[in-house]
């Protein structure tokens, strides 16, 4: 679709009016005609781009949207909050429902009213809600220390004792366009790709891998999953509500996804802890912005991201770390030394243990 410019679509209207008349016209800036022809012009240019934004759109959209296939939407970190005094009071203090905190410039806000009691210091744990959604807010323990609502005077800090957990990003096309070619090859149900699409088109998985068993394990299950959420493992709830998805409830509008006769067994992946000992080189000018203390938690957090976003069965490639590390502005080498890959079966998961930073300046 050709899109016109609004310096073409004026100077087209300019010629067409010089061409279907015979008297000299104004065309200078300020006059009545140039002014309605800039008018014009300016109307029909934005409307040549919101017909081509919305045709791409639309356009690209459009098989998937015949097997009504939807992008997933992201979900929200969700945490709890202790709040302290300064020290106890006689009396009770209010901390209202959607007060906001923030991890840096991460903000939370508390989804229930909560309360600092008479004669006490802190407040019972109170539930909290990321403000958008996104991988990024699964802060850890710890981090969220800054409290932006306005709060009684006594009310001096906040912590969460625990990481937020349960972030996740909203779907991209390149994720879309893989999950929609699993649904395709899985249209029939009751094959790996009916239980992978039927599954990753929830928020209740994220990675999964099959084990077929021939005979089956003790002499019952044919087949085993393993299921993971984000988090490298899933709640017995979690589970139960897989189970149900898979199984069905024998209708024509949910016949589930399991073949009859097969016994299908449901686990959480083994959790294999990774540690990596990682040399990084920065220049001069960083270490006196930054100091070495911020150069080595932003190589640490982005370690554990990238092994935290591993699935089941993925491995840990020191070559894929390194790419990783070196997107961080200031890094400009990065070593692991004395390291090898670590081979993840299709039964585990790798997830981050620690880290050792060590940091050369050049």
């Amino acid at each position: 679709m050709e899109v016109r410019s609004f310096a073409q679509i004026q100077a087209a209207m300019r010629n067409y009016i010089s061409a279907h008349q015979d008297k000299l016209t104004d065309f200078n800036d300020g006059g009545v005609l140039e002014s309605q022809i800039e008018a014009t012009a300016w109307e029909l240019a934005m409307l040549y781009i919101r017909c081509q934004v919305g045709f791409s759109t639309f356009l690209r959209g459009l098989p998937y949207s015949v097997f009504g296939f939807e992008m997933k939407a992201g979900l929200k970190a969700s945490t709890k909050l202790i709040f302290s005094r300064s020290k106890p009071f006689s009396y009770e203090t209010n901390i209202p429902t959607g007060t906001i905190v923030a991890a840096g410039g991460l903000k939370f806000l508390t989804s229930q009213i909560g309360y600092i009691g008479s004669g006490a210091l802190t407040s019972d744990e109170i539930p909290a809600i990321a403000e958008a959604v996104g991988e990024k807010y699964n802060v850890s323990a710890g981090m969220i220390k800054t409290i932006i609502s306005s709060l009684p005077t006594d009310i001096i800090a906040v912590n969460n004792g625990g990481a937020a957990t349960g972030g996740l990003d909203s779907e991209d096309w390149g994720a879309y366009i893989a999950r929609f070619a699993d649904y395709i090859l899985g249209l029939s149900r009751t094959n790996g790709y009916g239980f992978l699409s039927g599954l990753t088109g929830t928020n209740l998985v994220r990675s999964l891998q099959i084990d077929e068993h021939f005979p089956p394990v003790n002499n019952i299950w044919n087949m085993t999953v393993y299921l993971e959420d984000g988090s490298g493992g899933m709640t017995e709830e979690a589970i139960a509500q897989v189970k149900a998805k898979i199984d069905g409830n024998r209708t024509k509008t949910n016949g589930g996804y399991r073949a009859p006769g097969i016994n299908v067994r449901y686990l959480t992946p083994e959790k294999i802890p990774v540690h990596r000992n990682i040399r990084v080189t920065t220049t001069q000018d960083a270490m006196n912005d930054l100091g070495e203390s911020v150069v080595i938690y932003d190589v640490t957090e982005a370690v554990k991201k990238f092994i935290n976003s591993l699935l089941i069965g993925q491995s840990v490639l020191i070559s894929d770390l390194i790419v990783v590390l070196r997107r961080i502005s200031y890094i400009i080498d990065v070593k692991i030394p004395n390291q090898e890959n670590i081979n993840i079966n299709t039964h585990q998961i790798p997830r981050f243990e620690s880290c050792t930073v060590e940091v050369i300046i050049q």
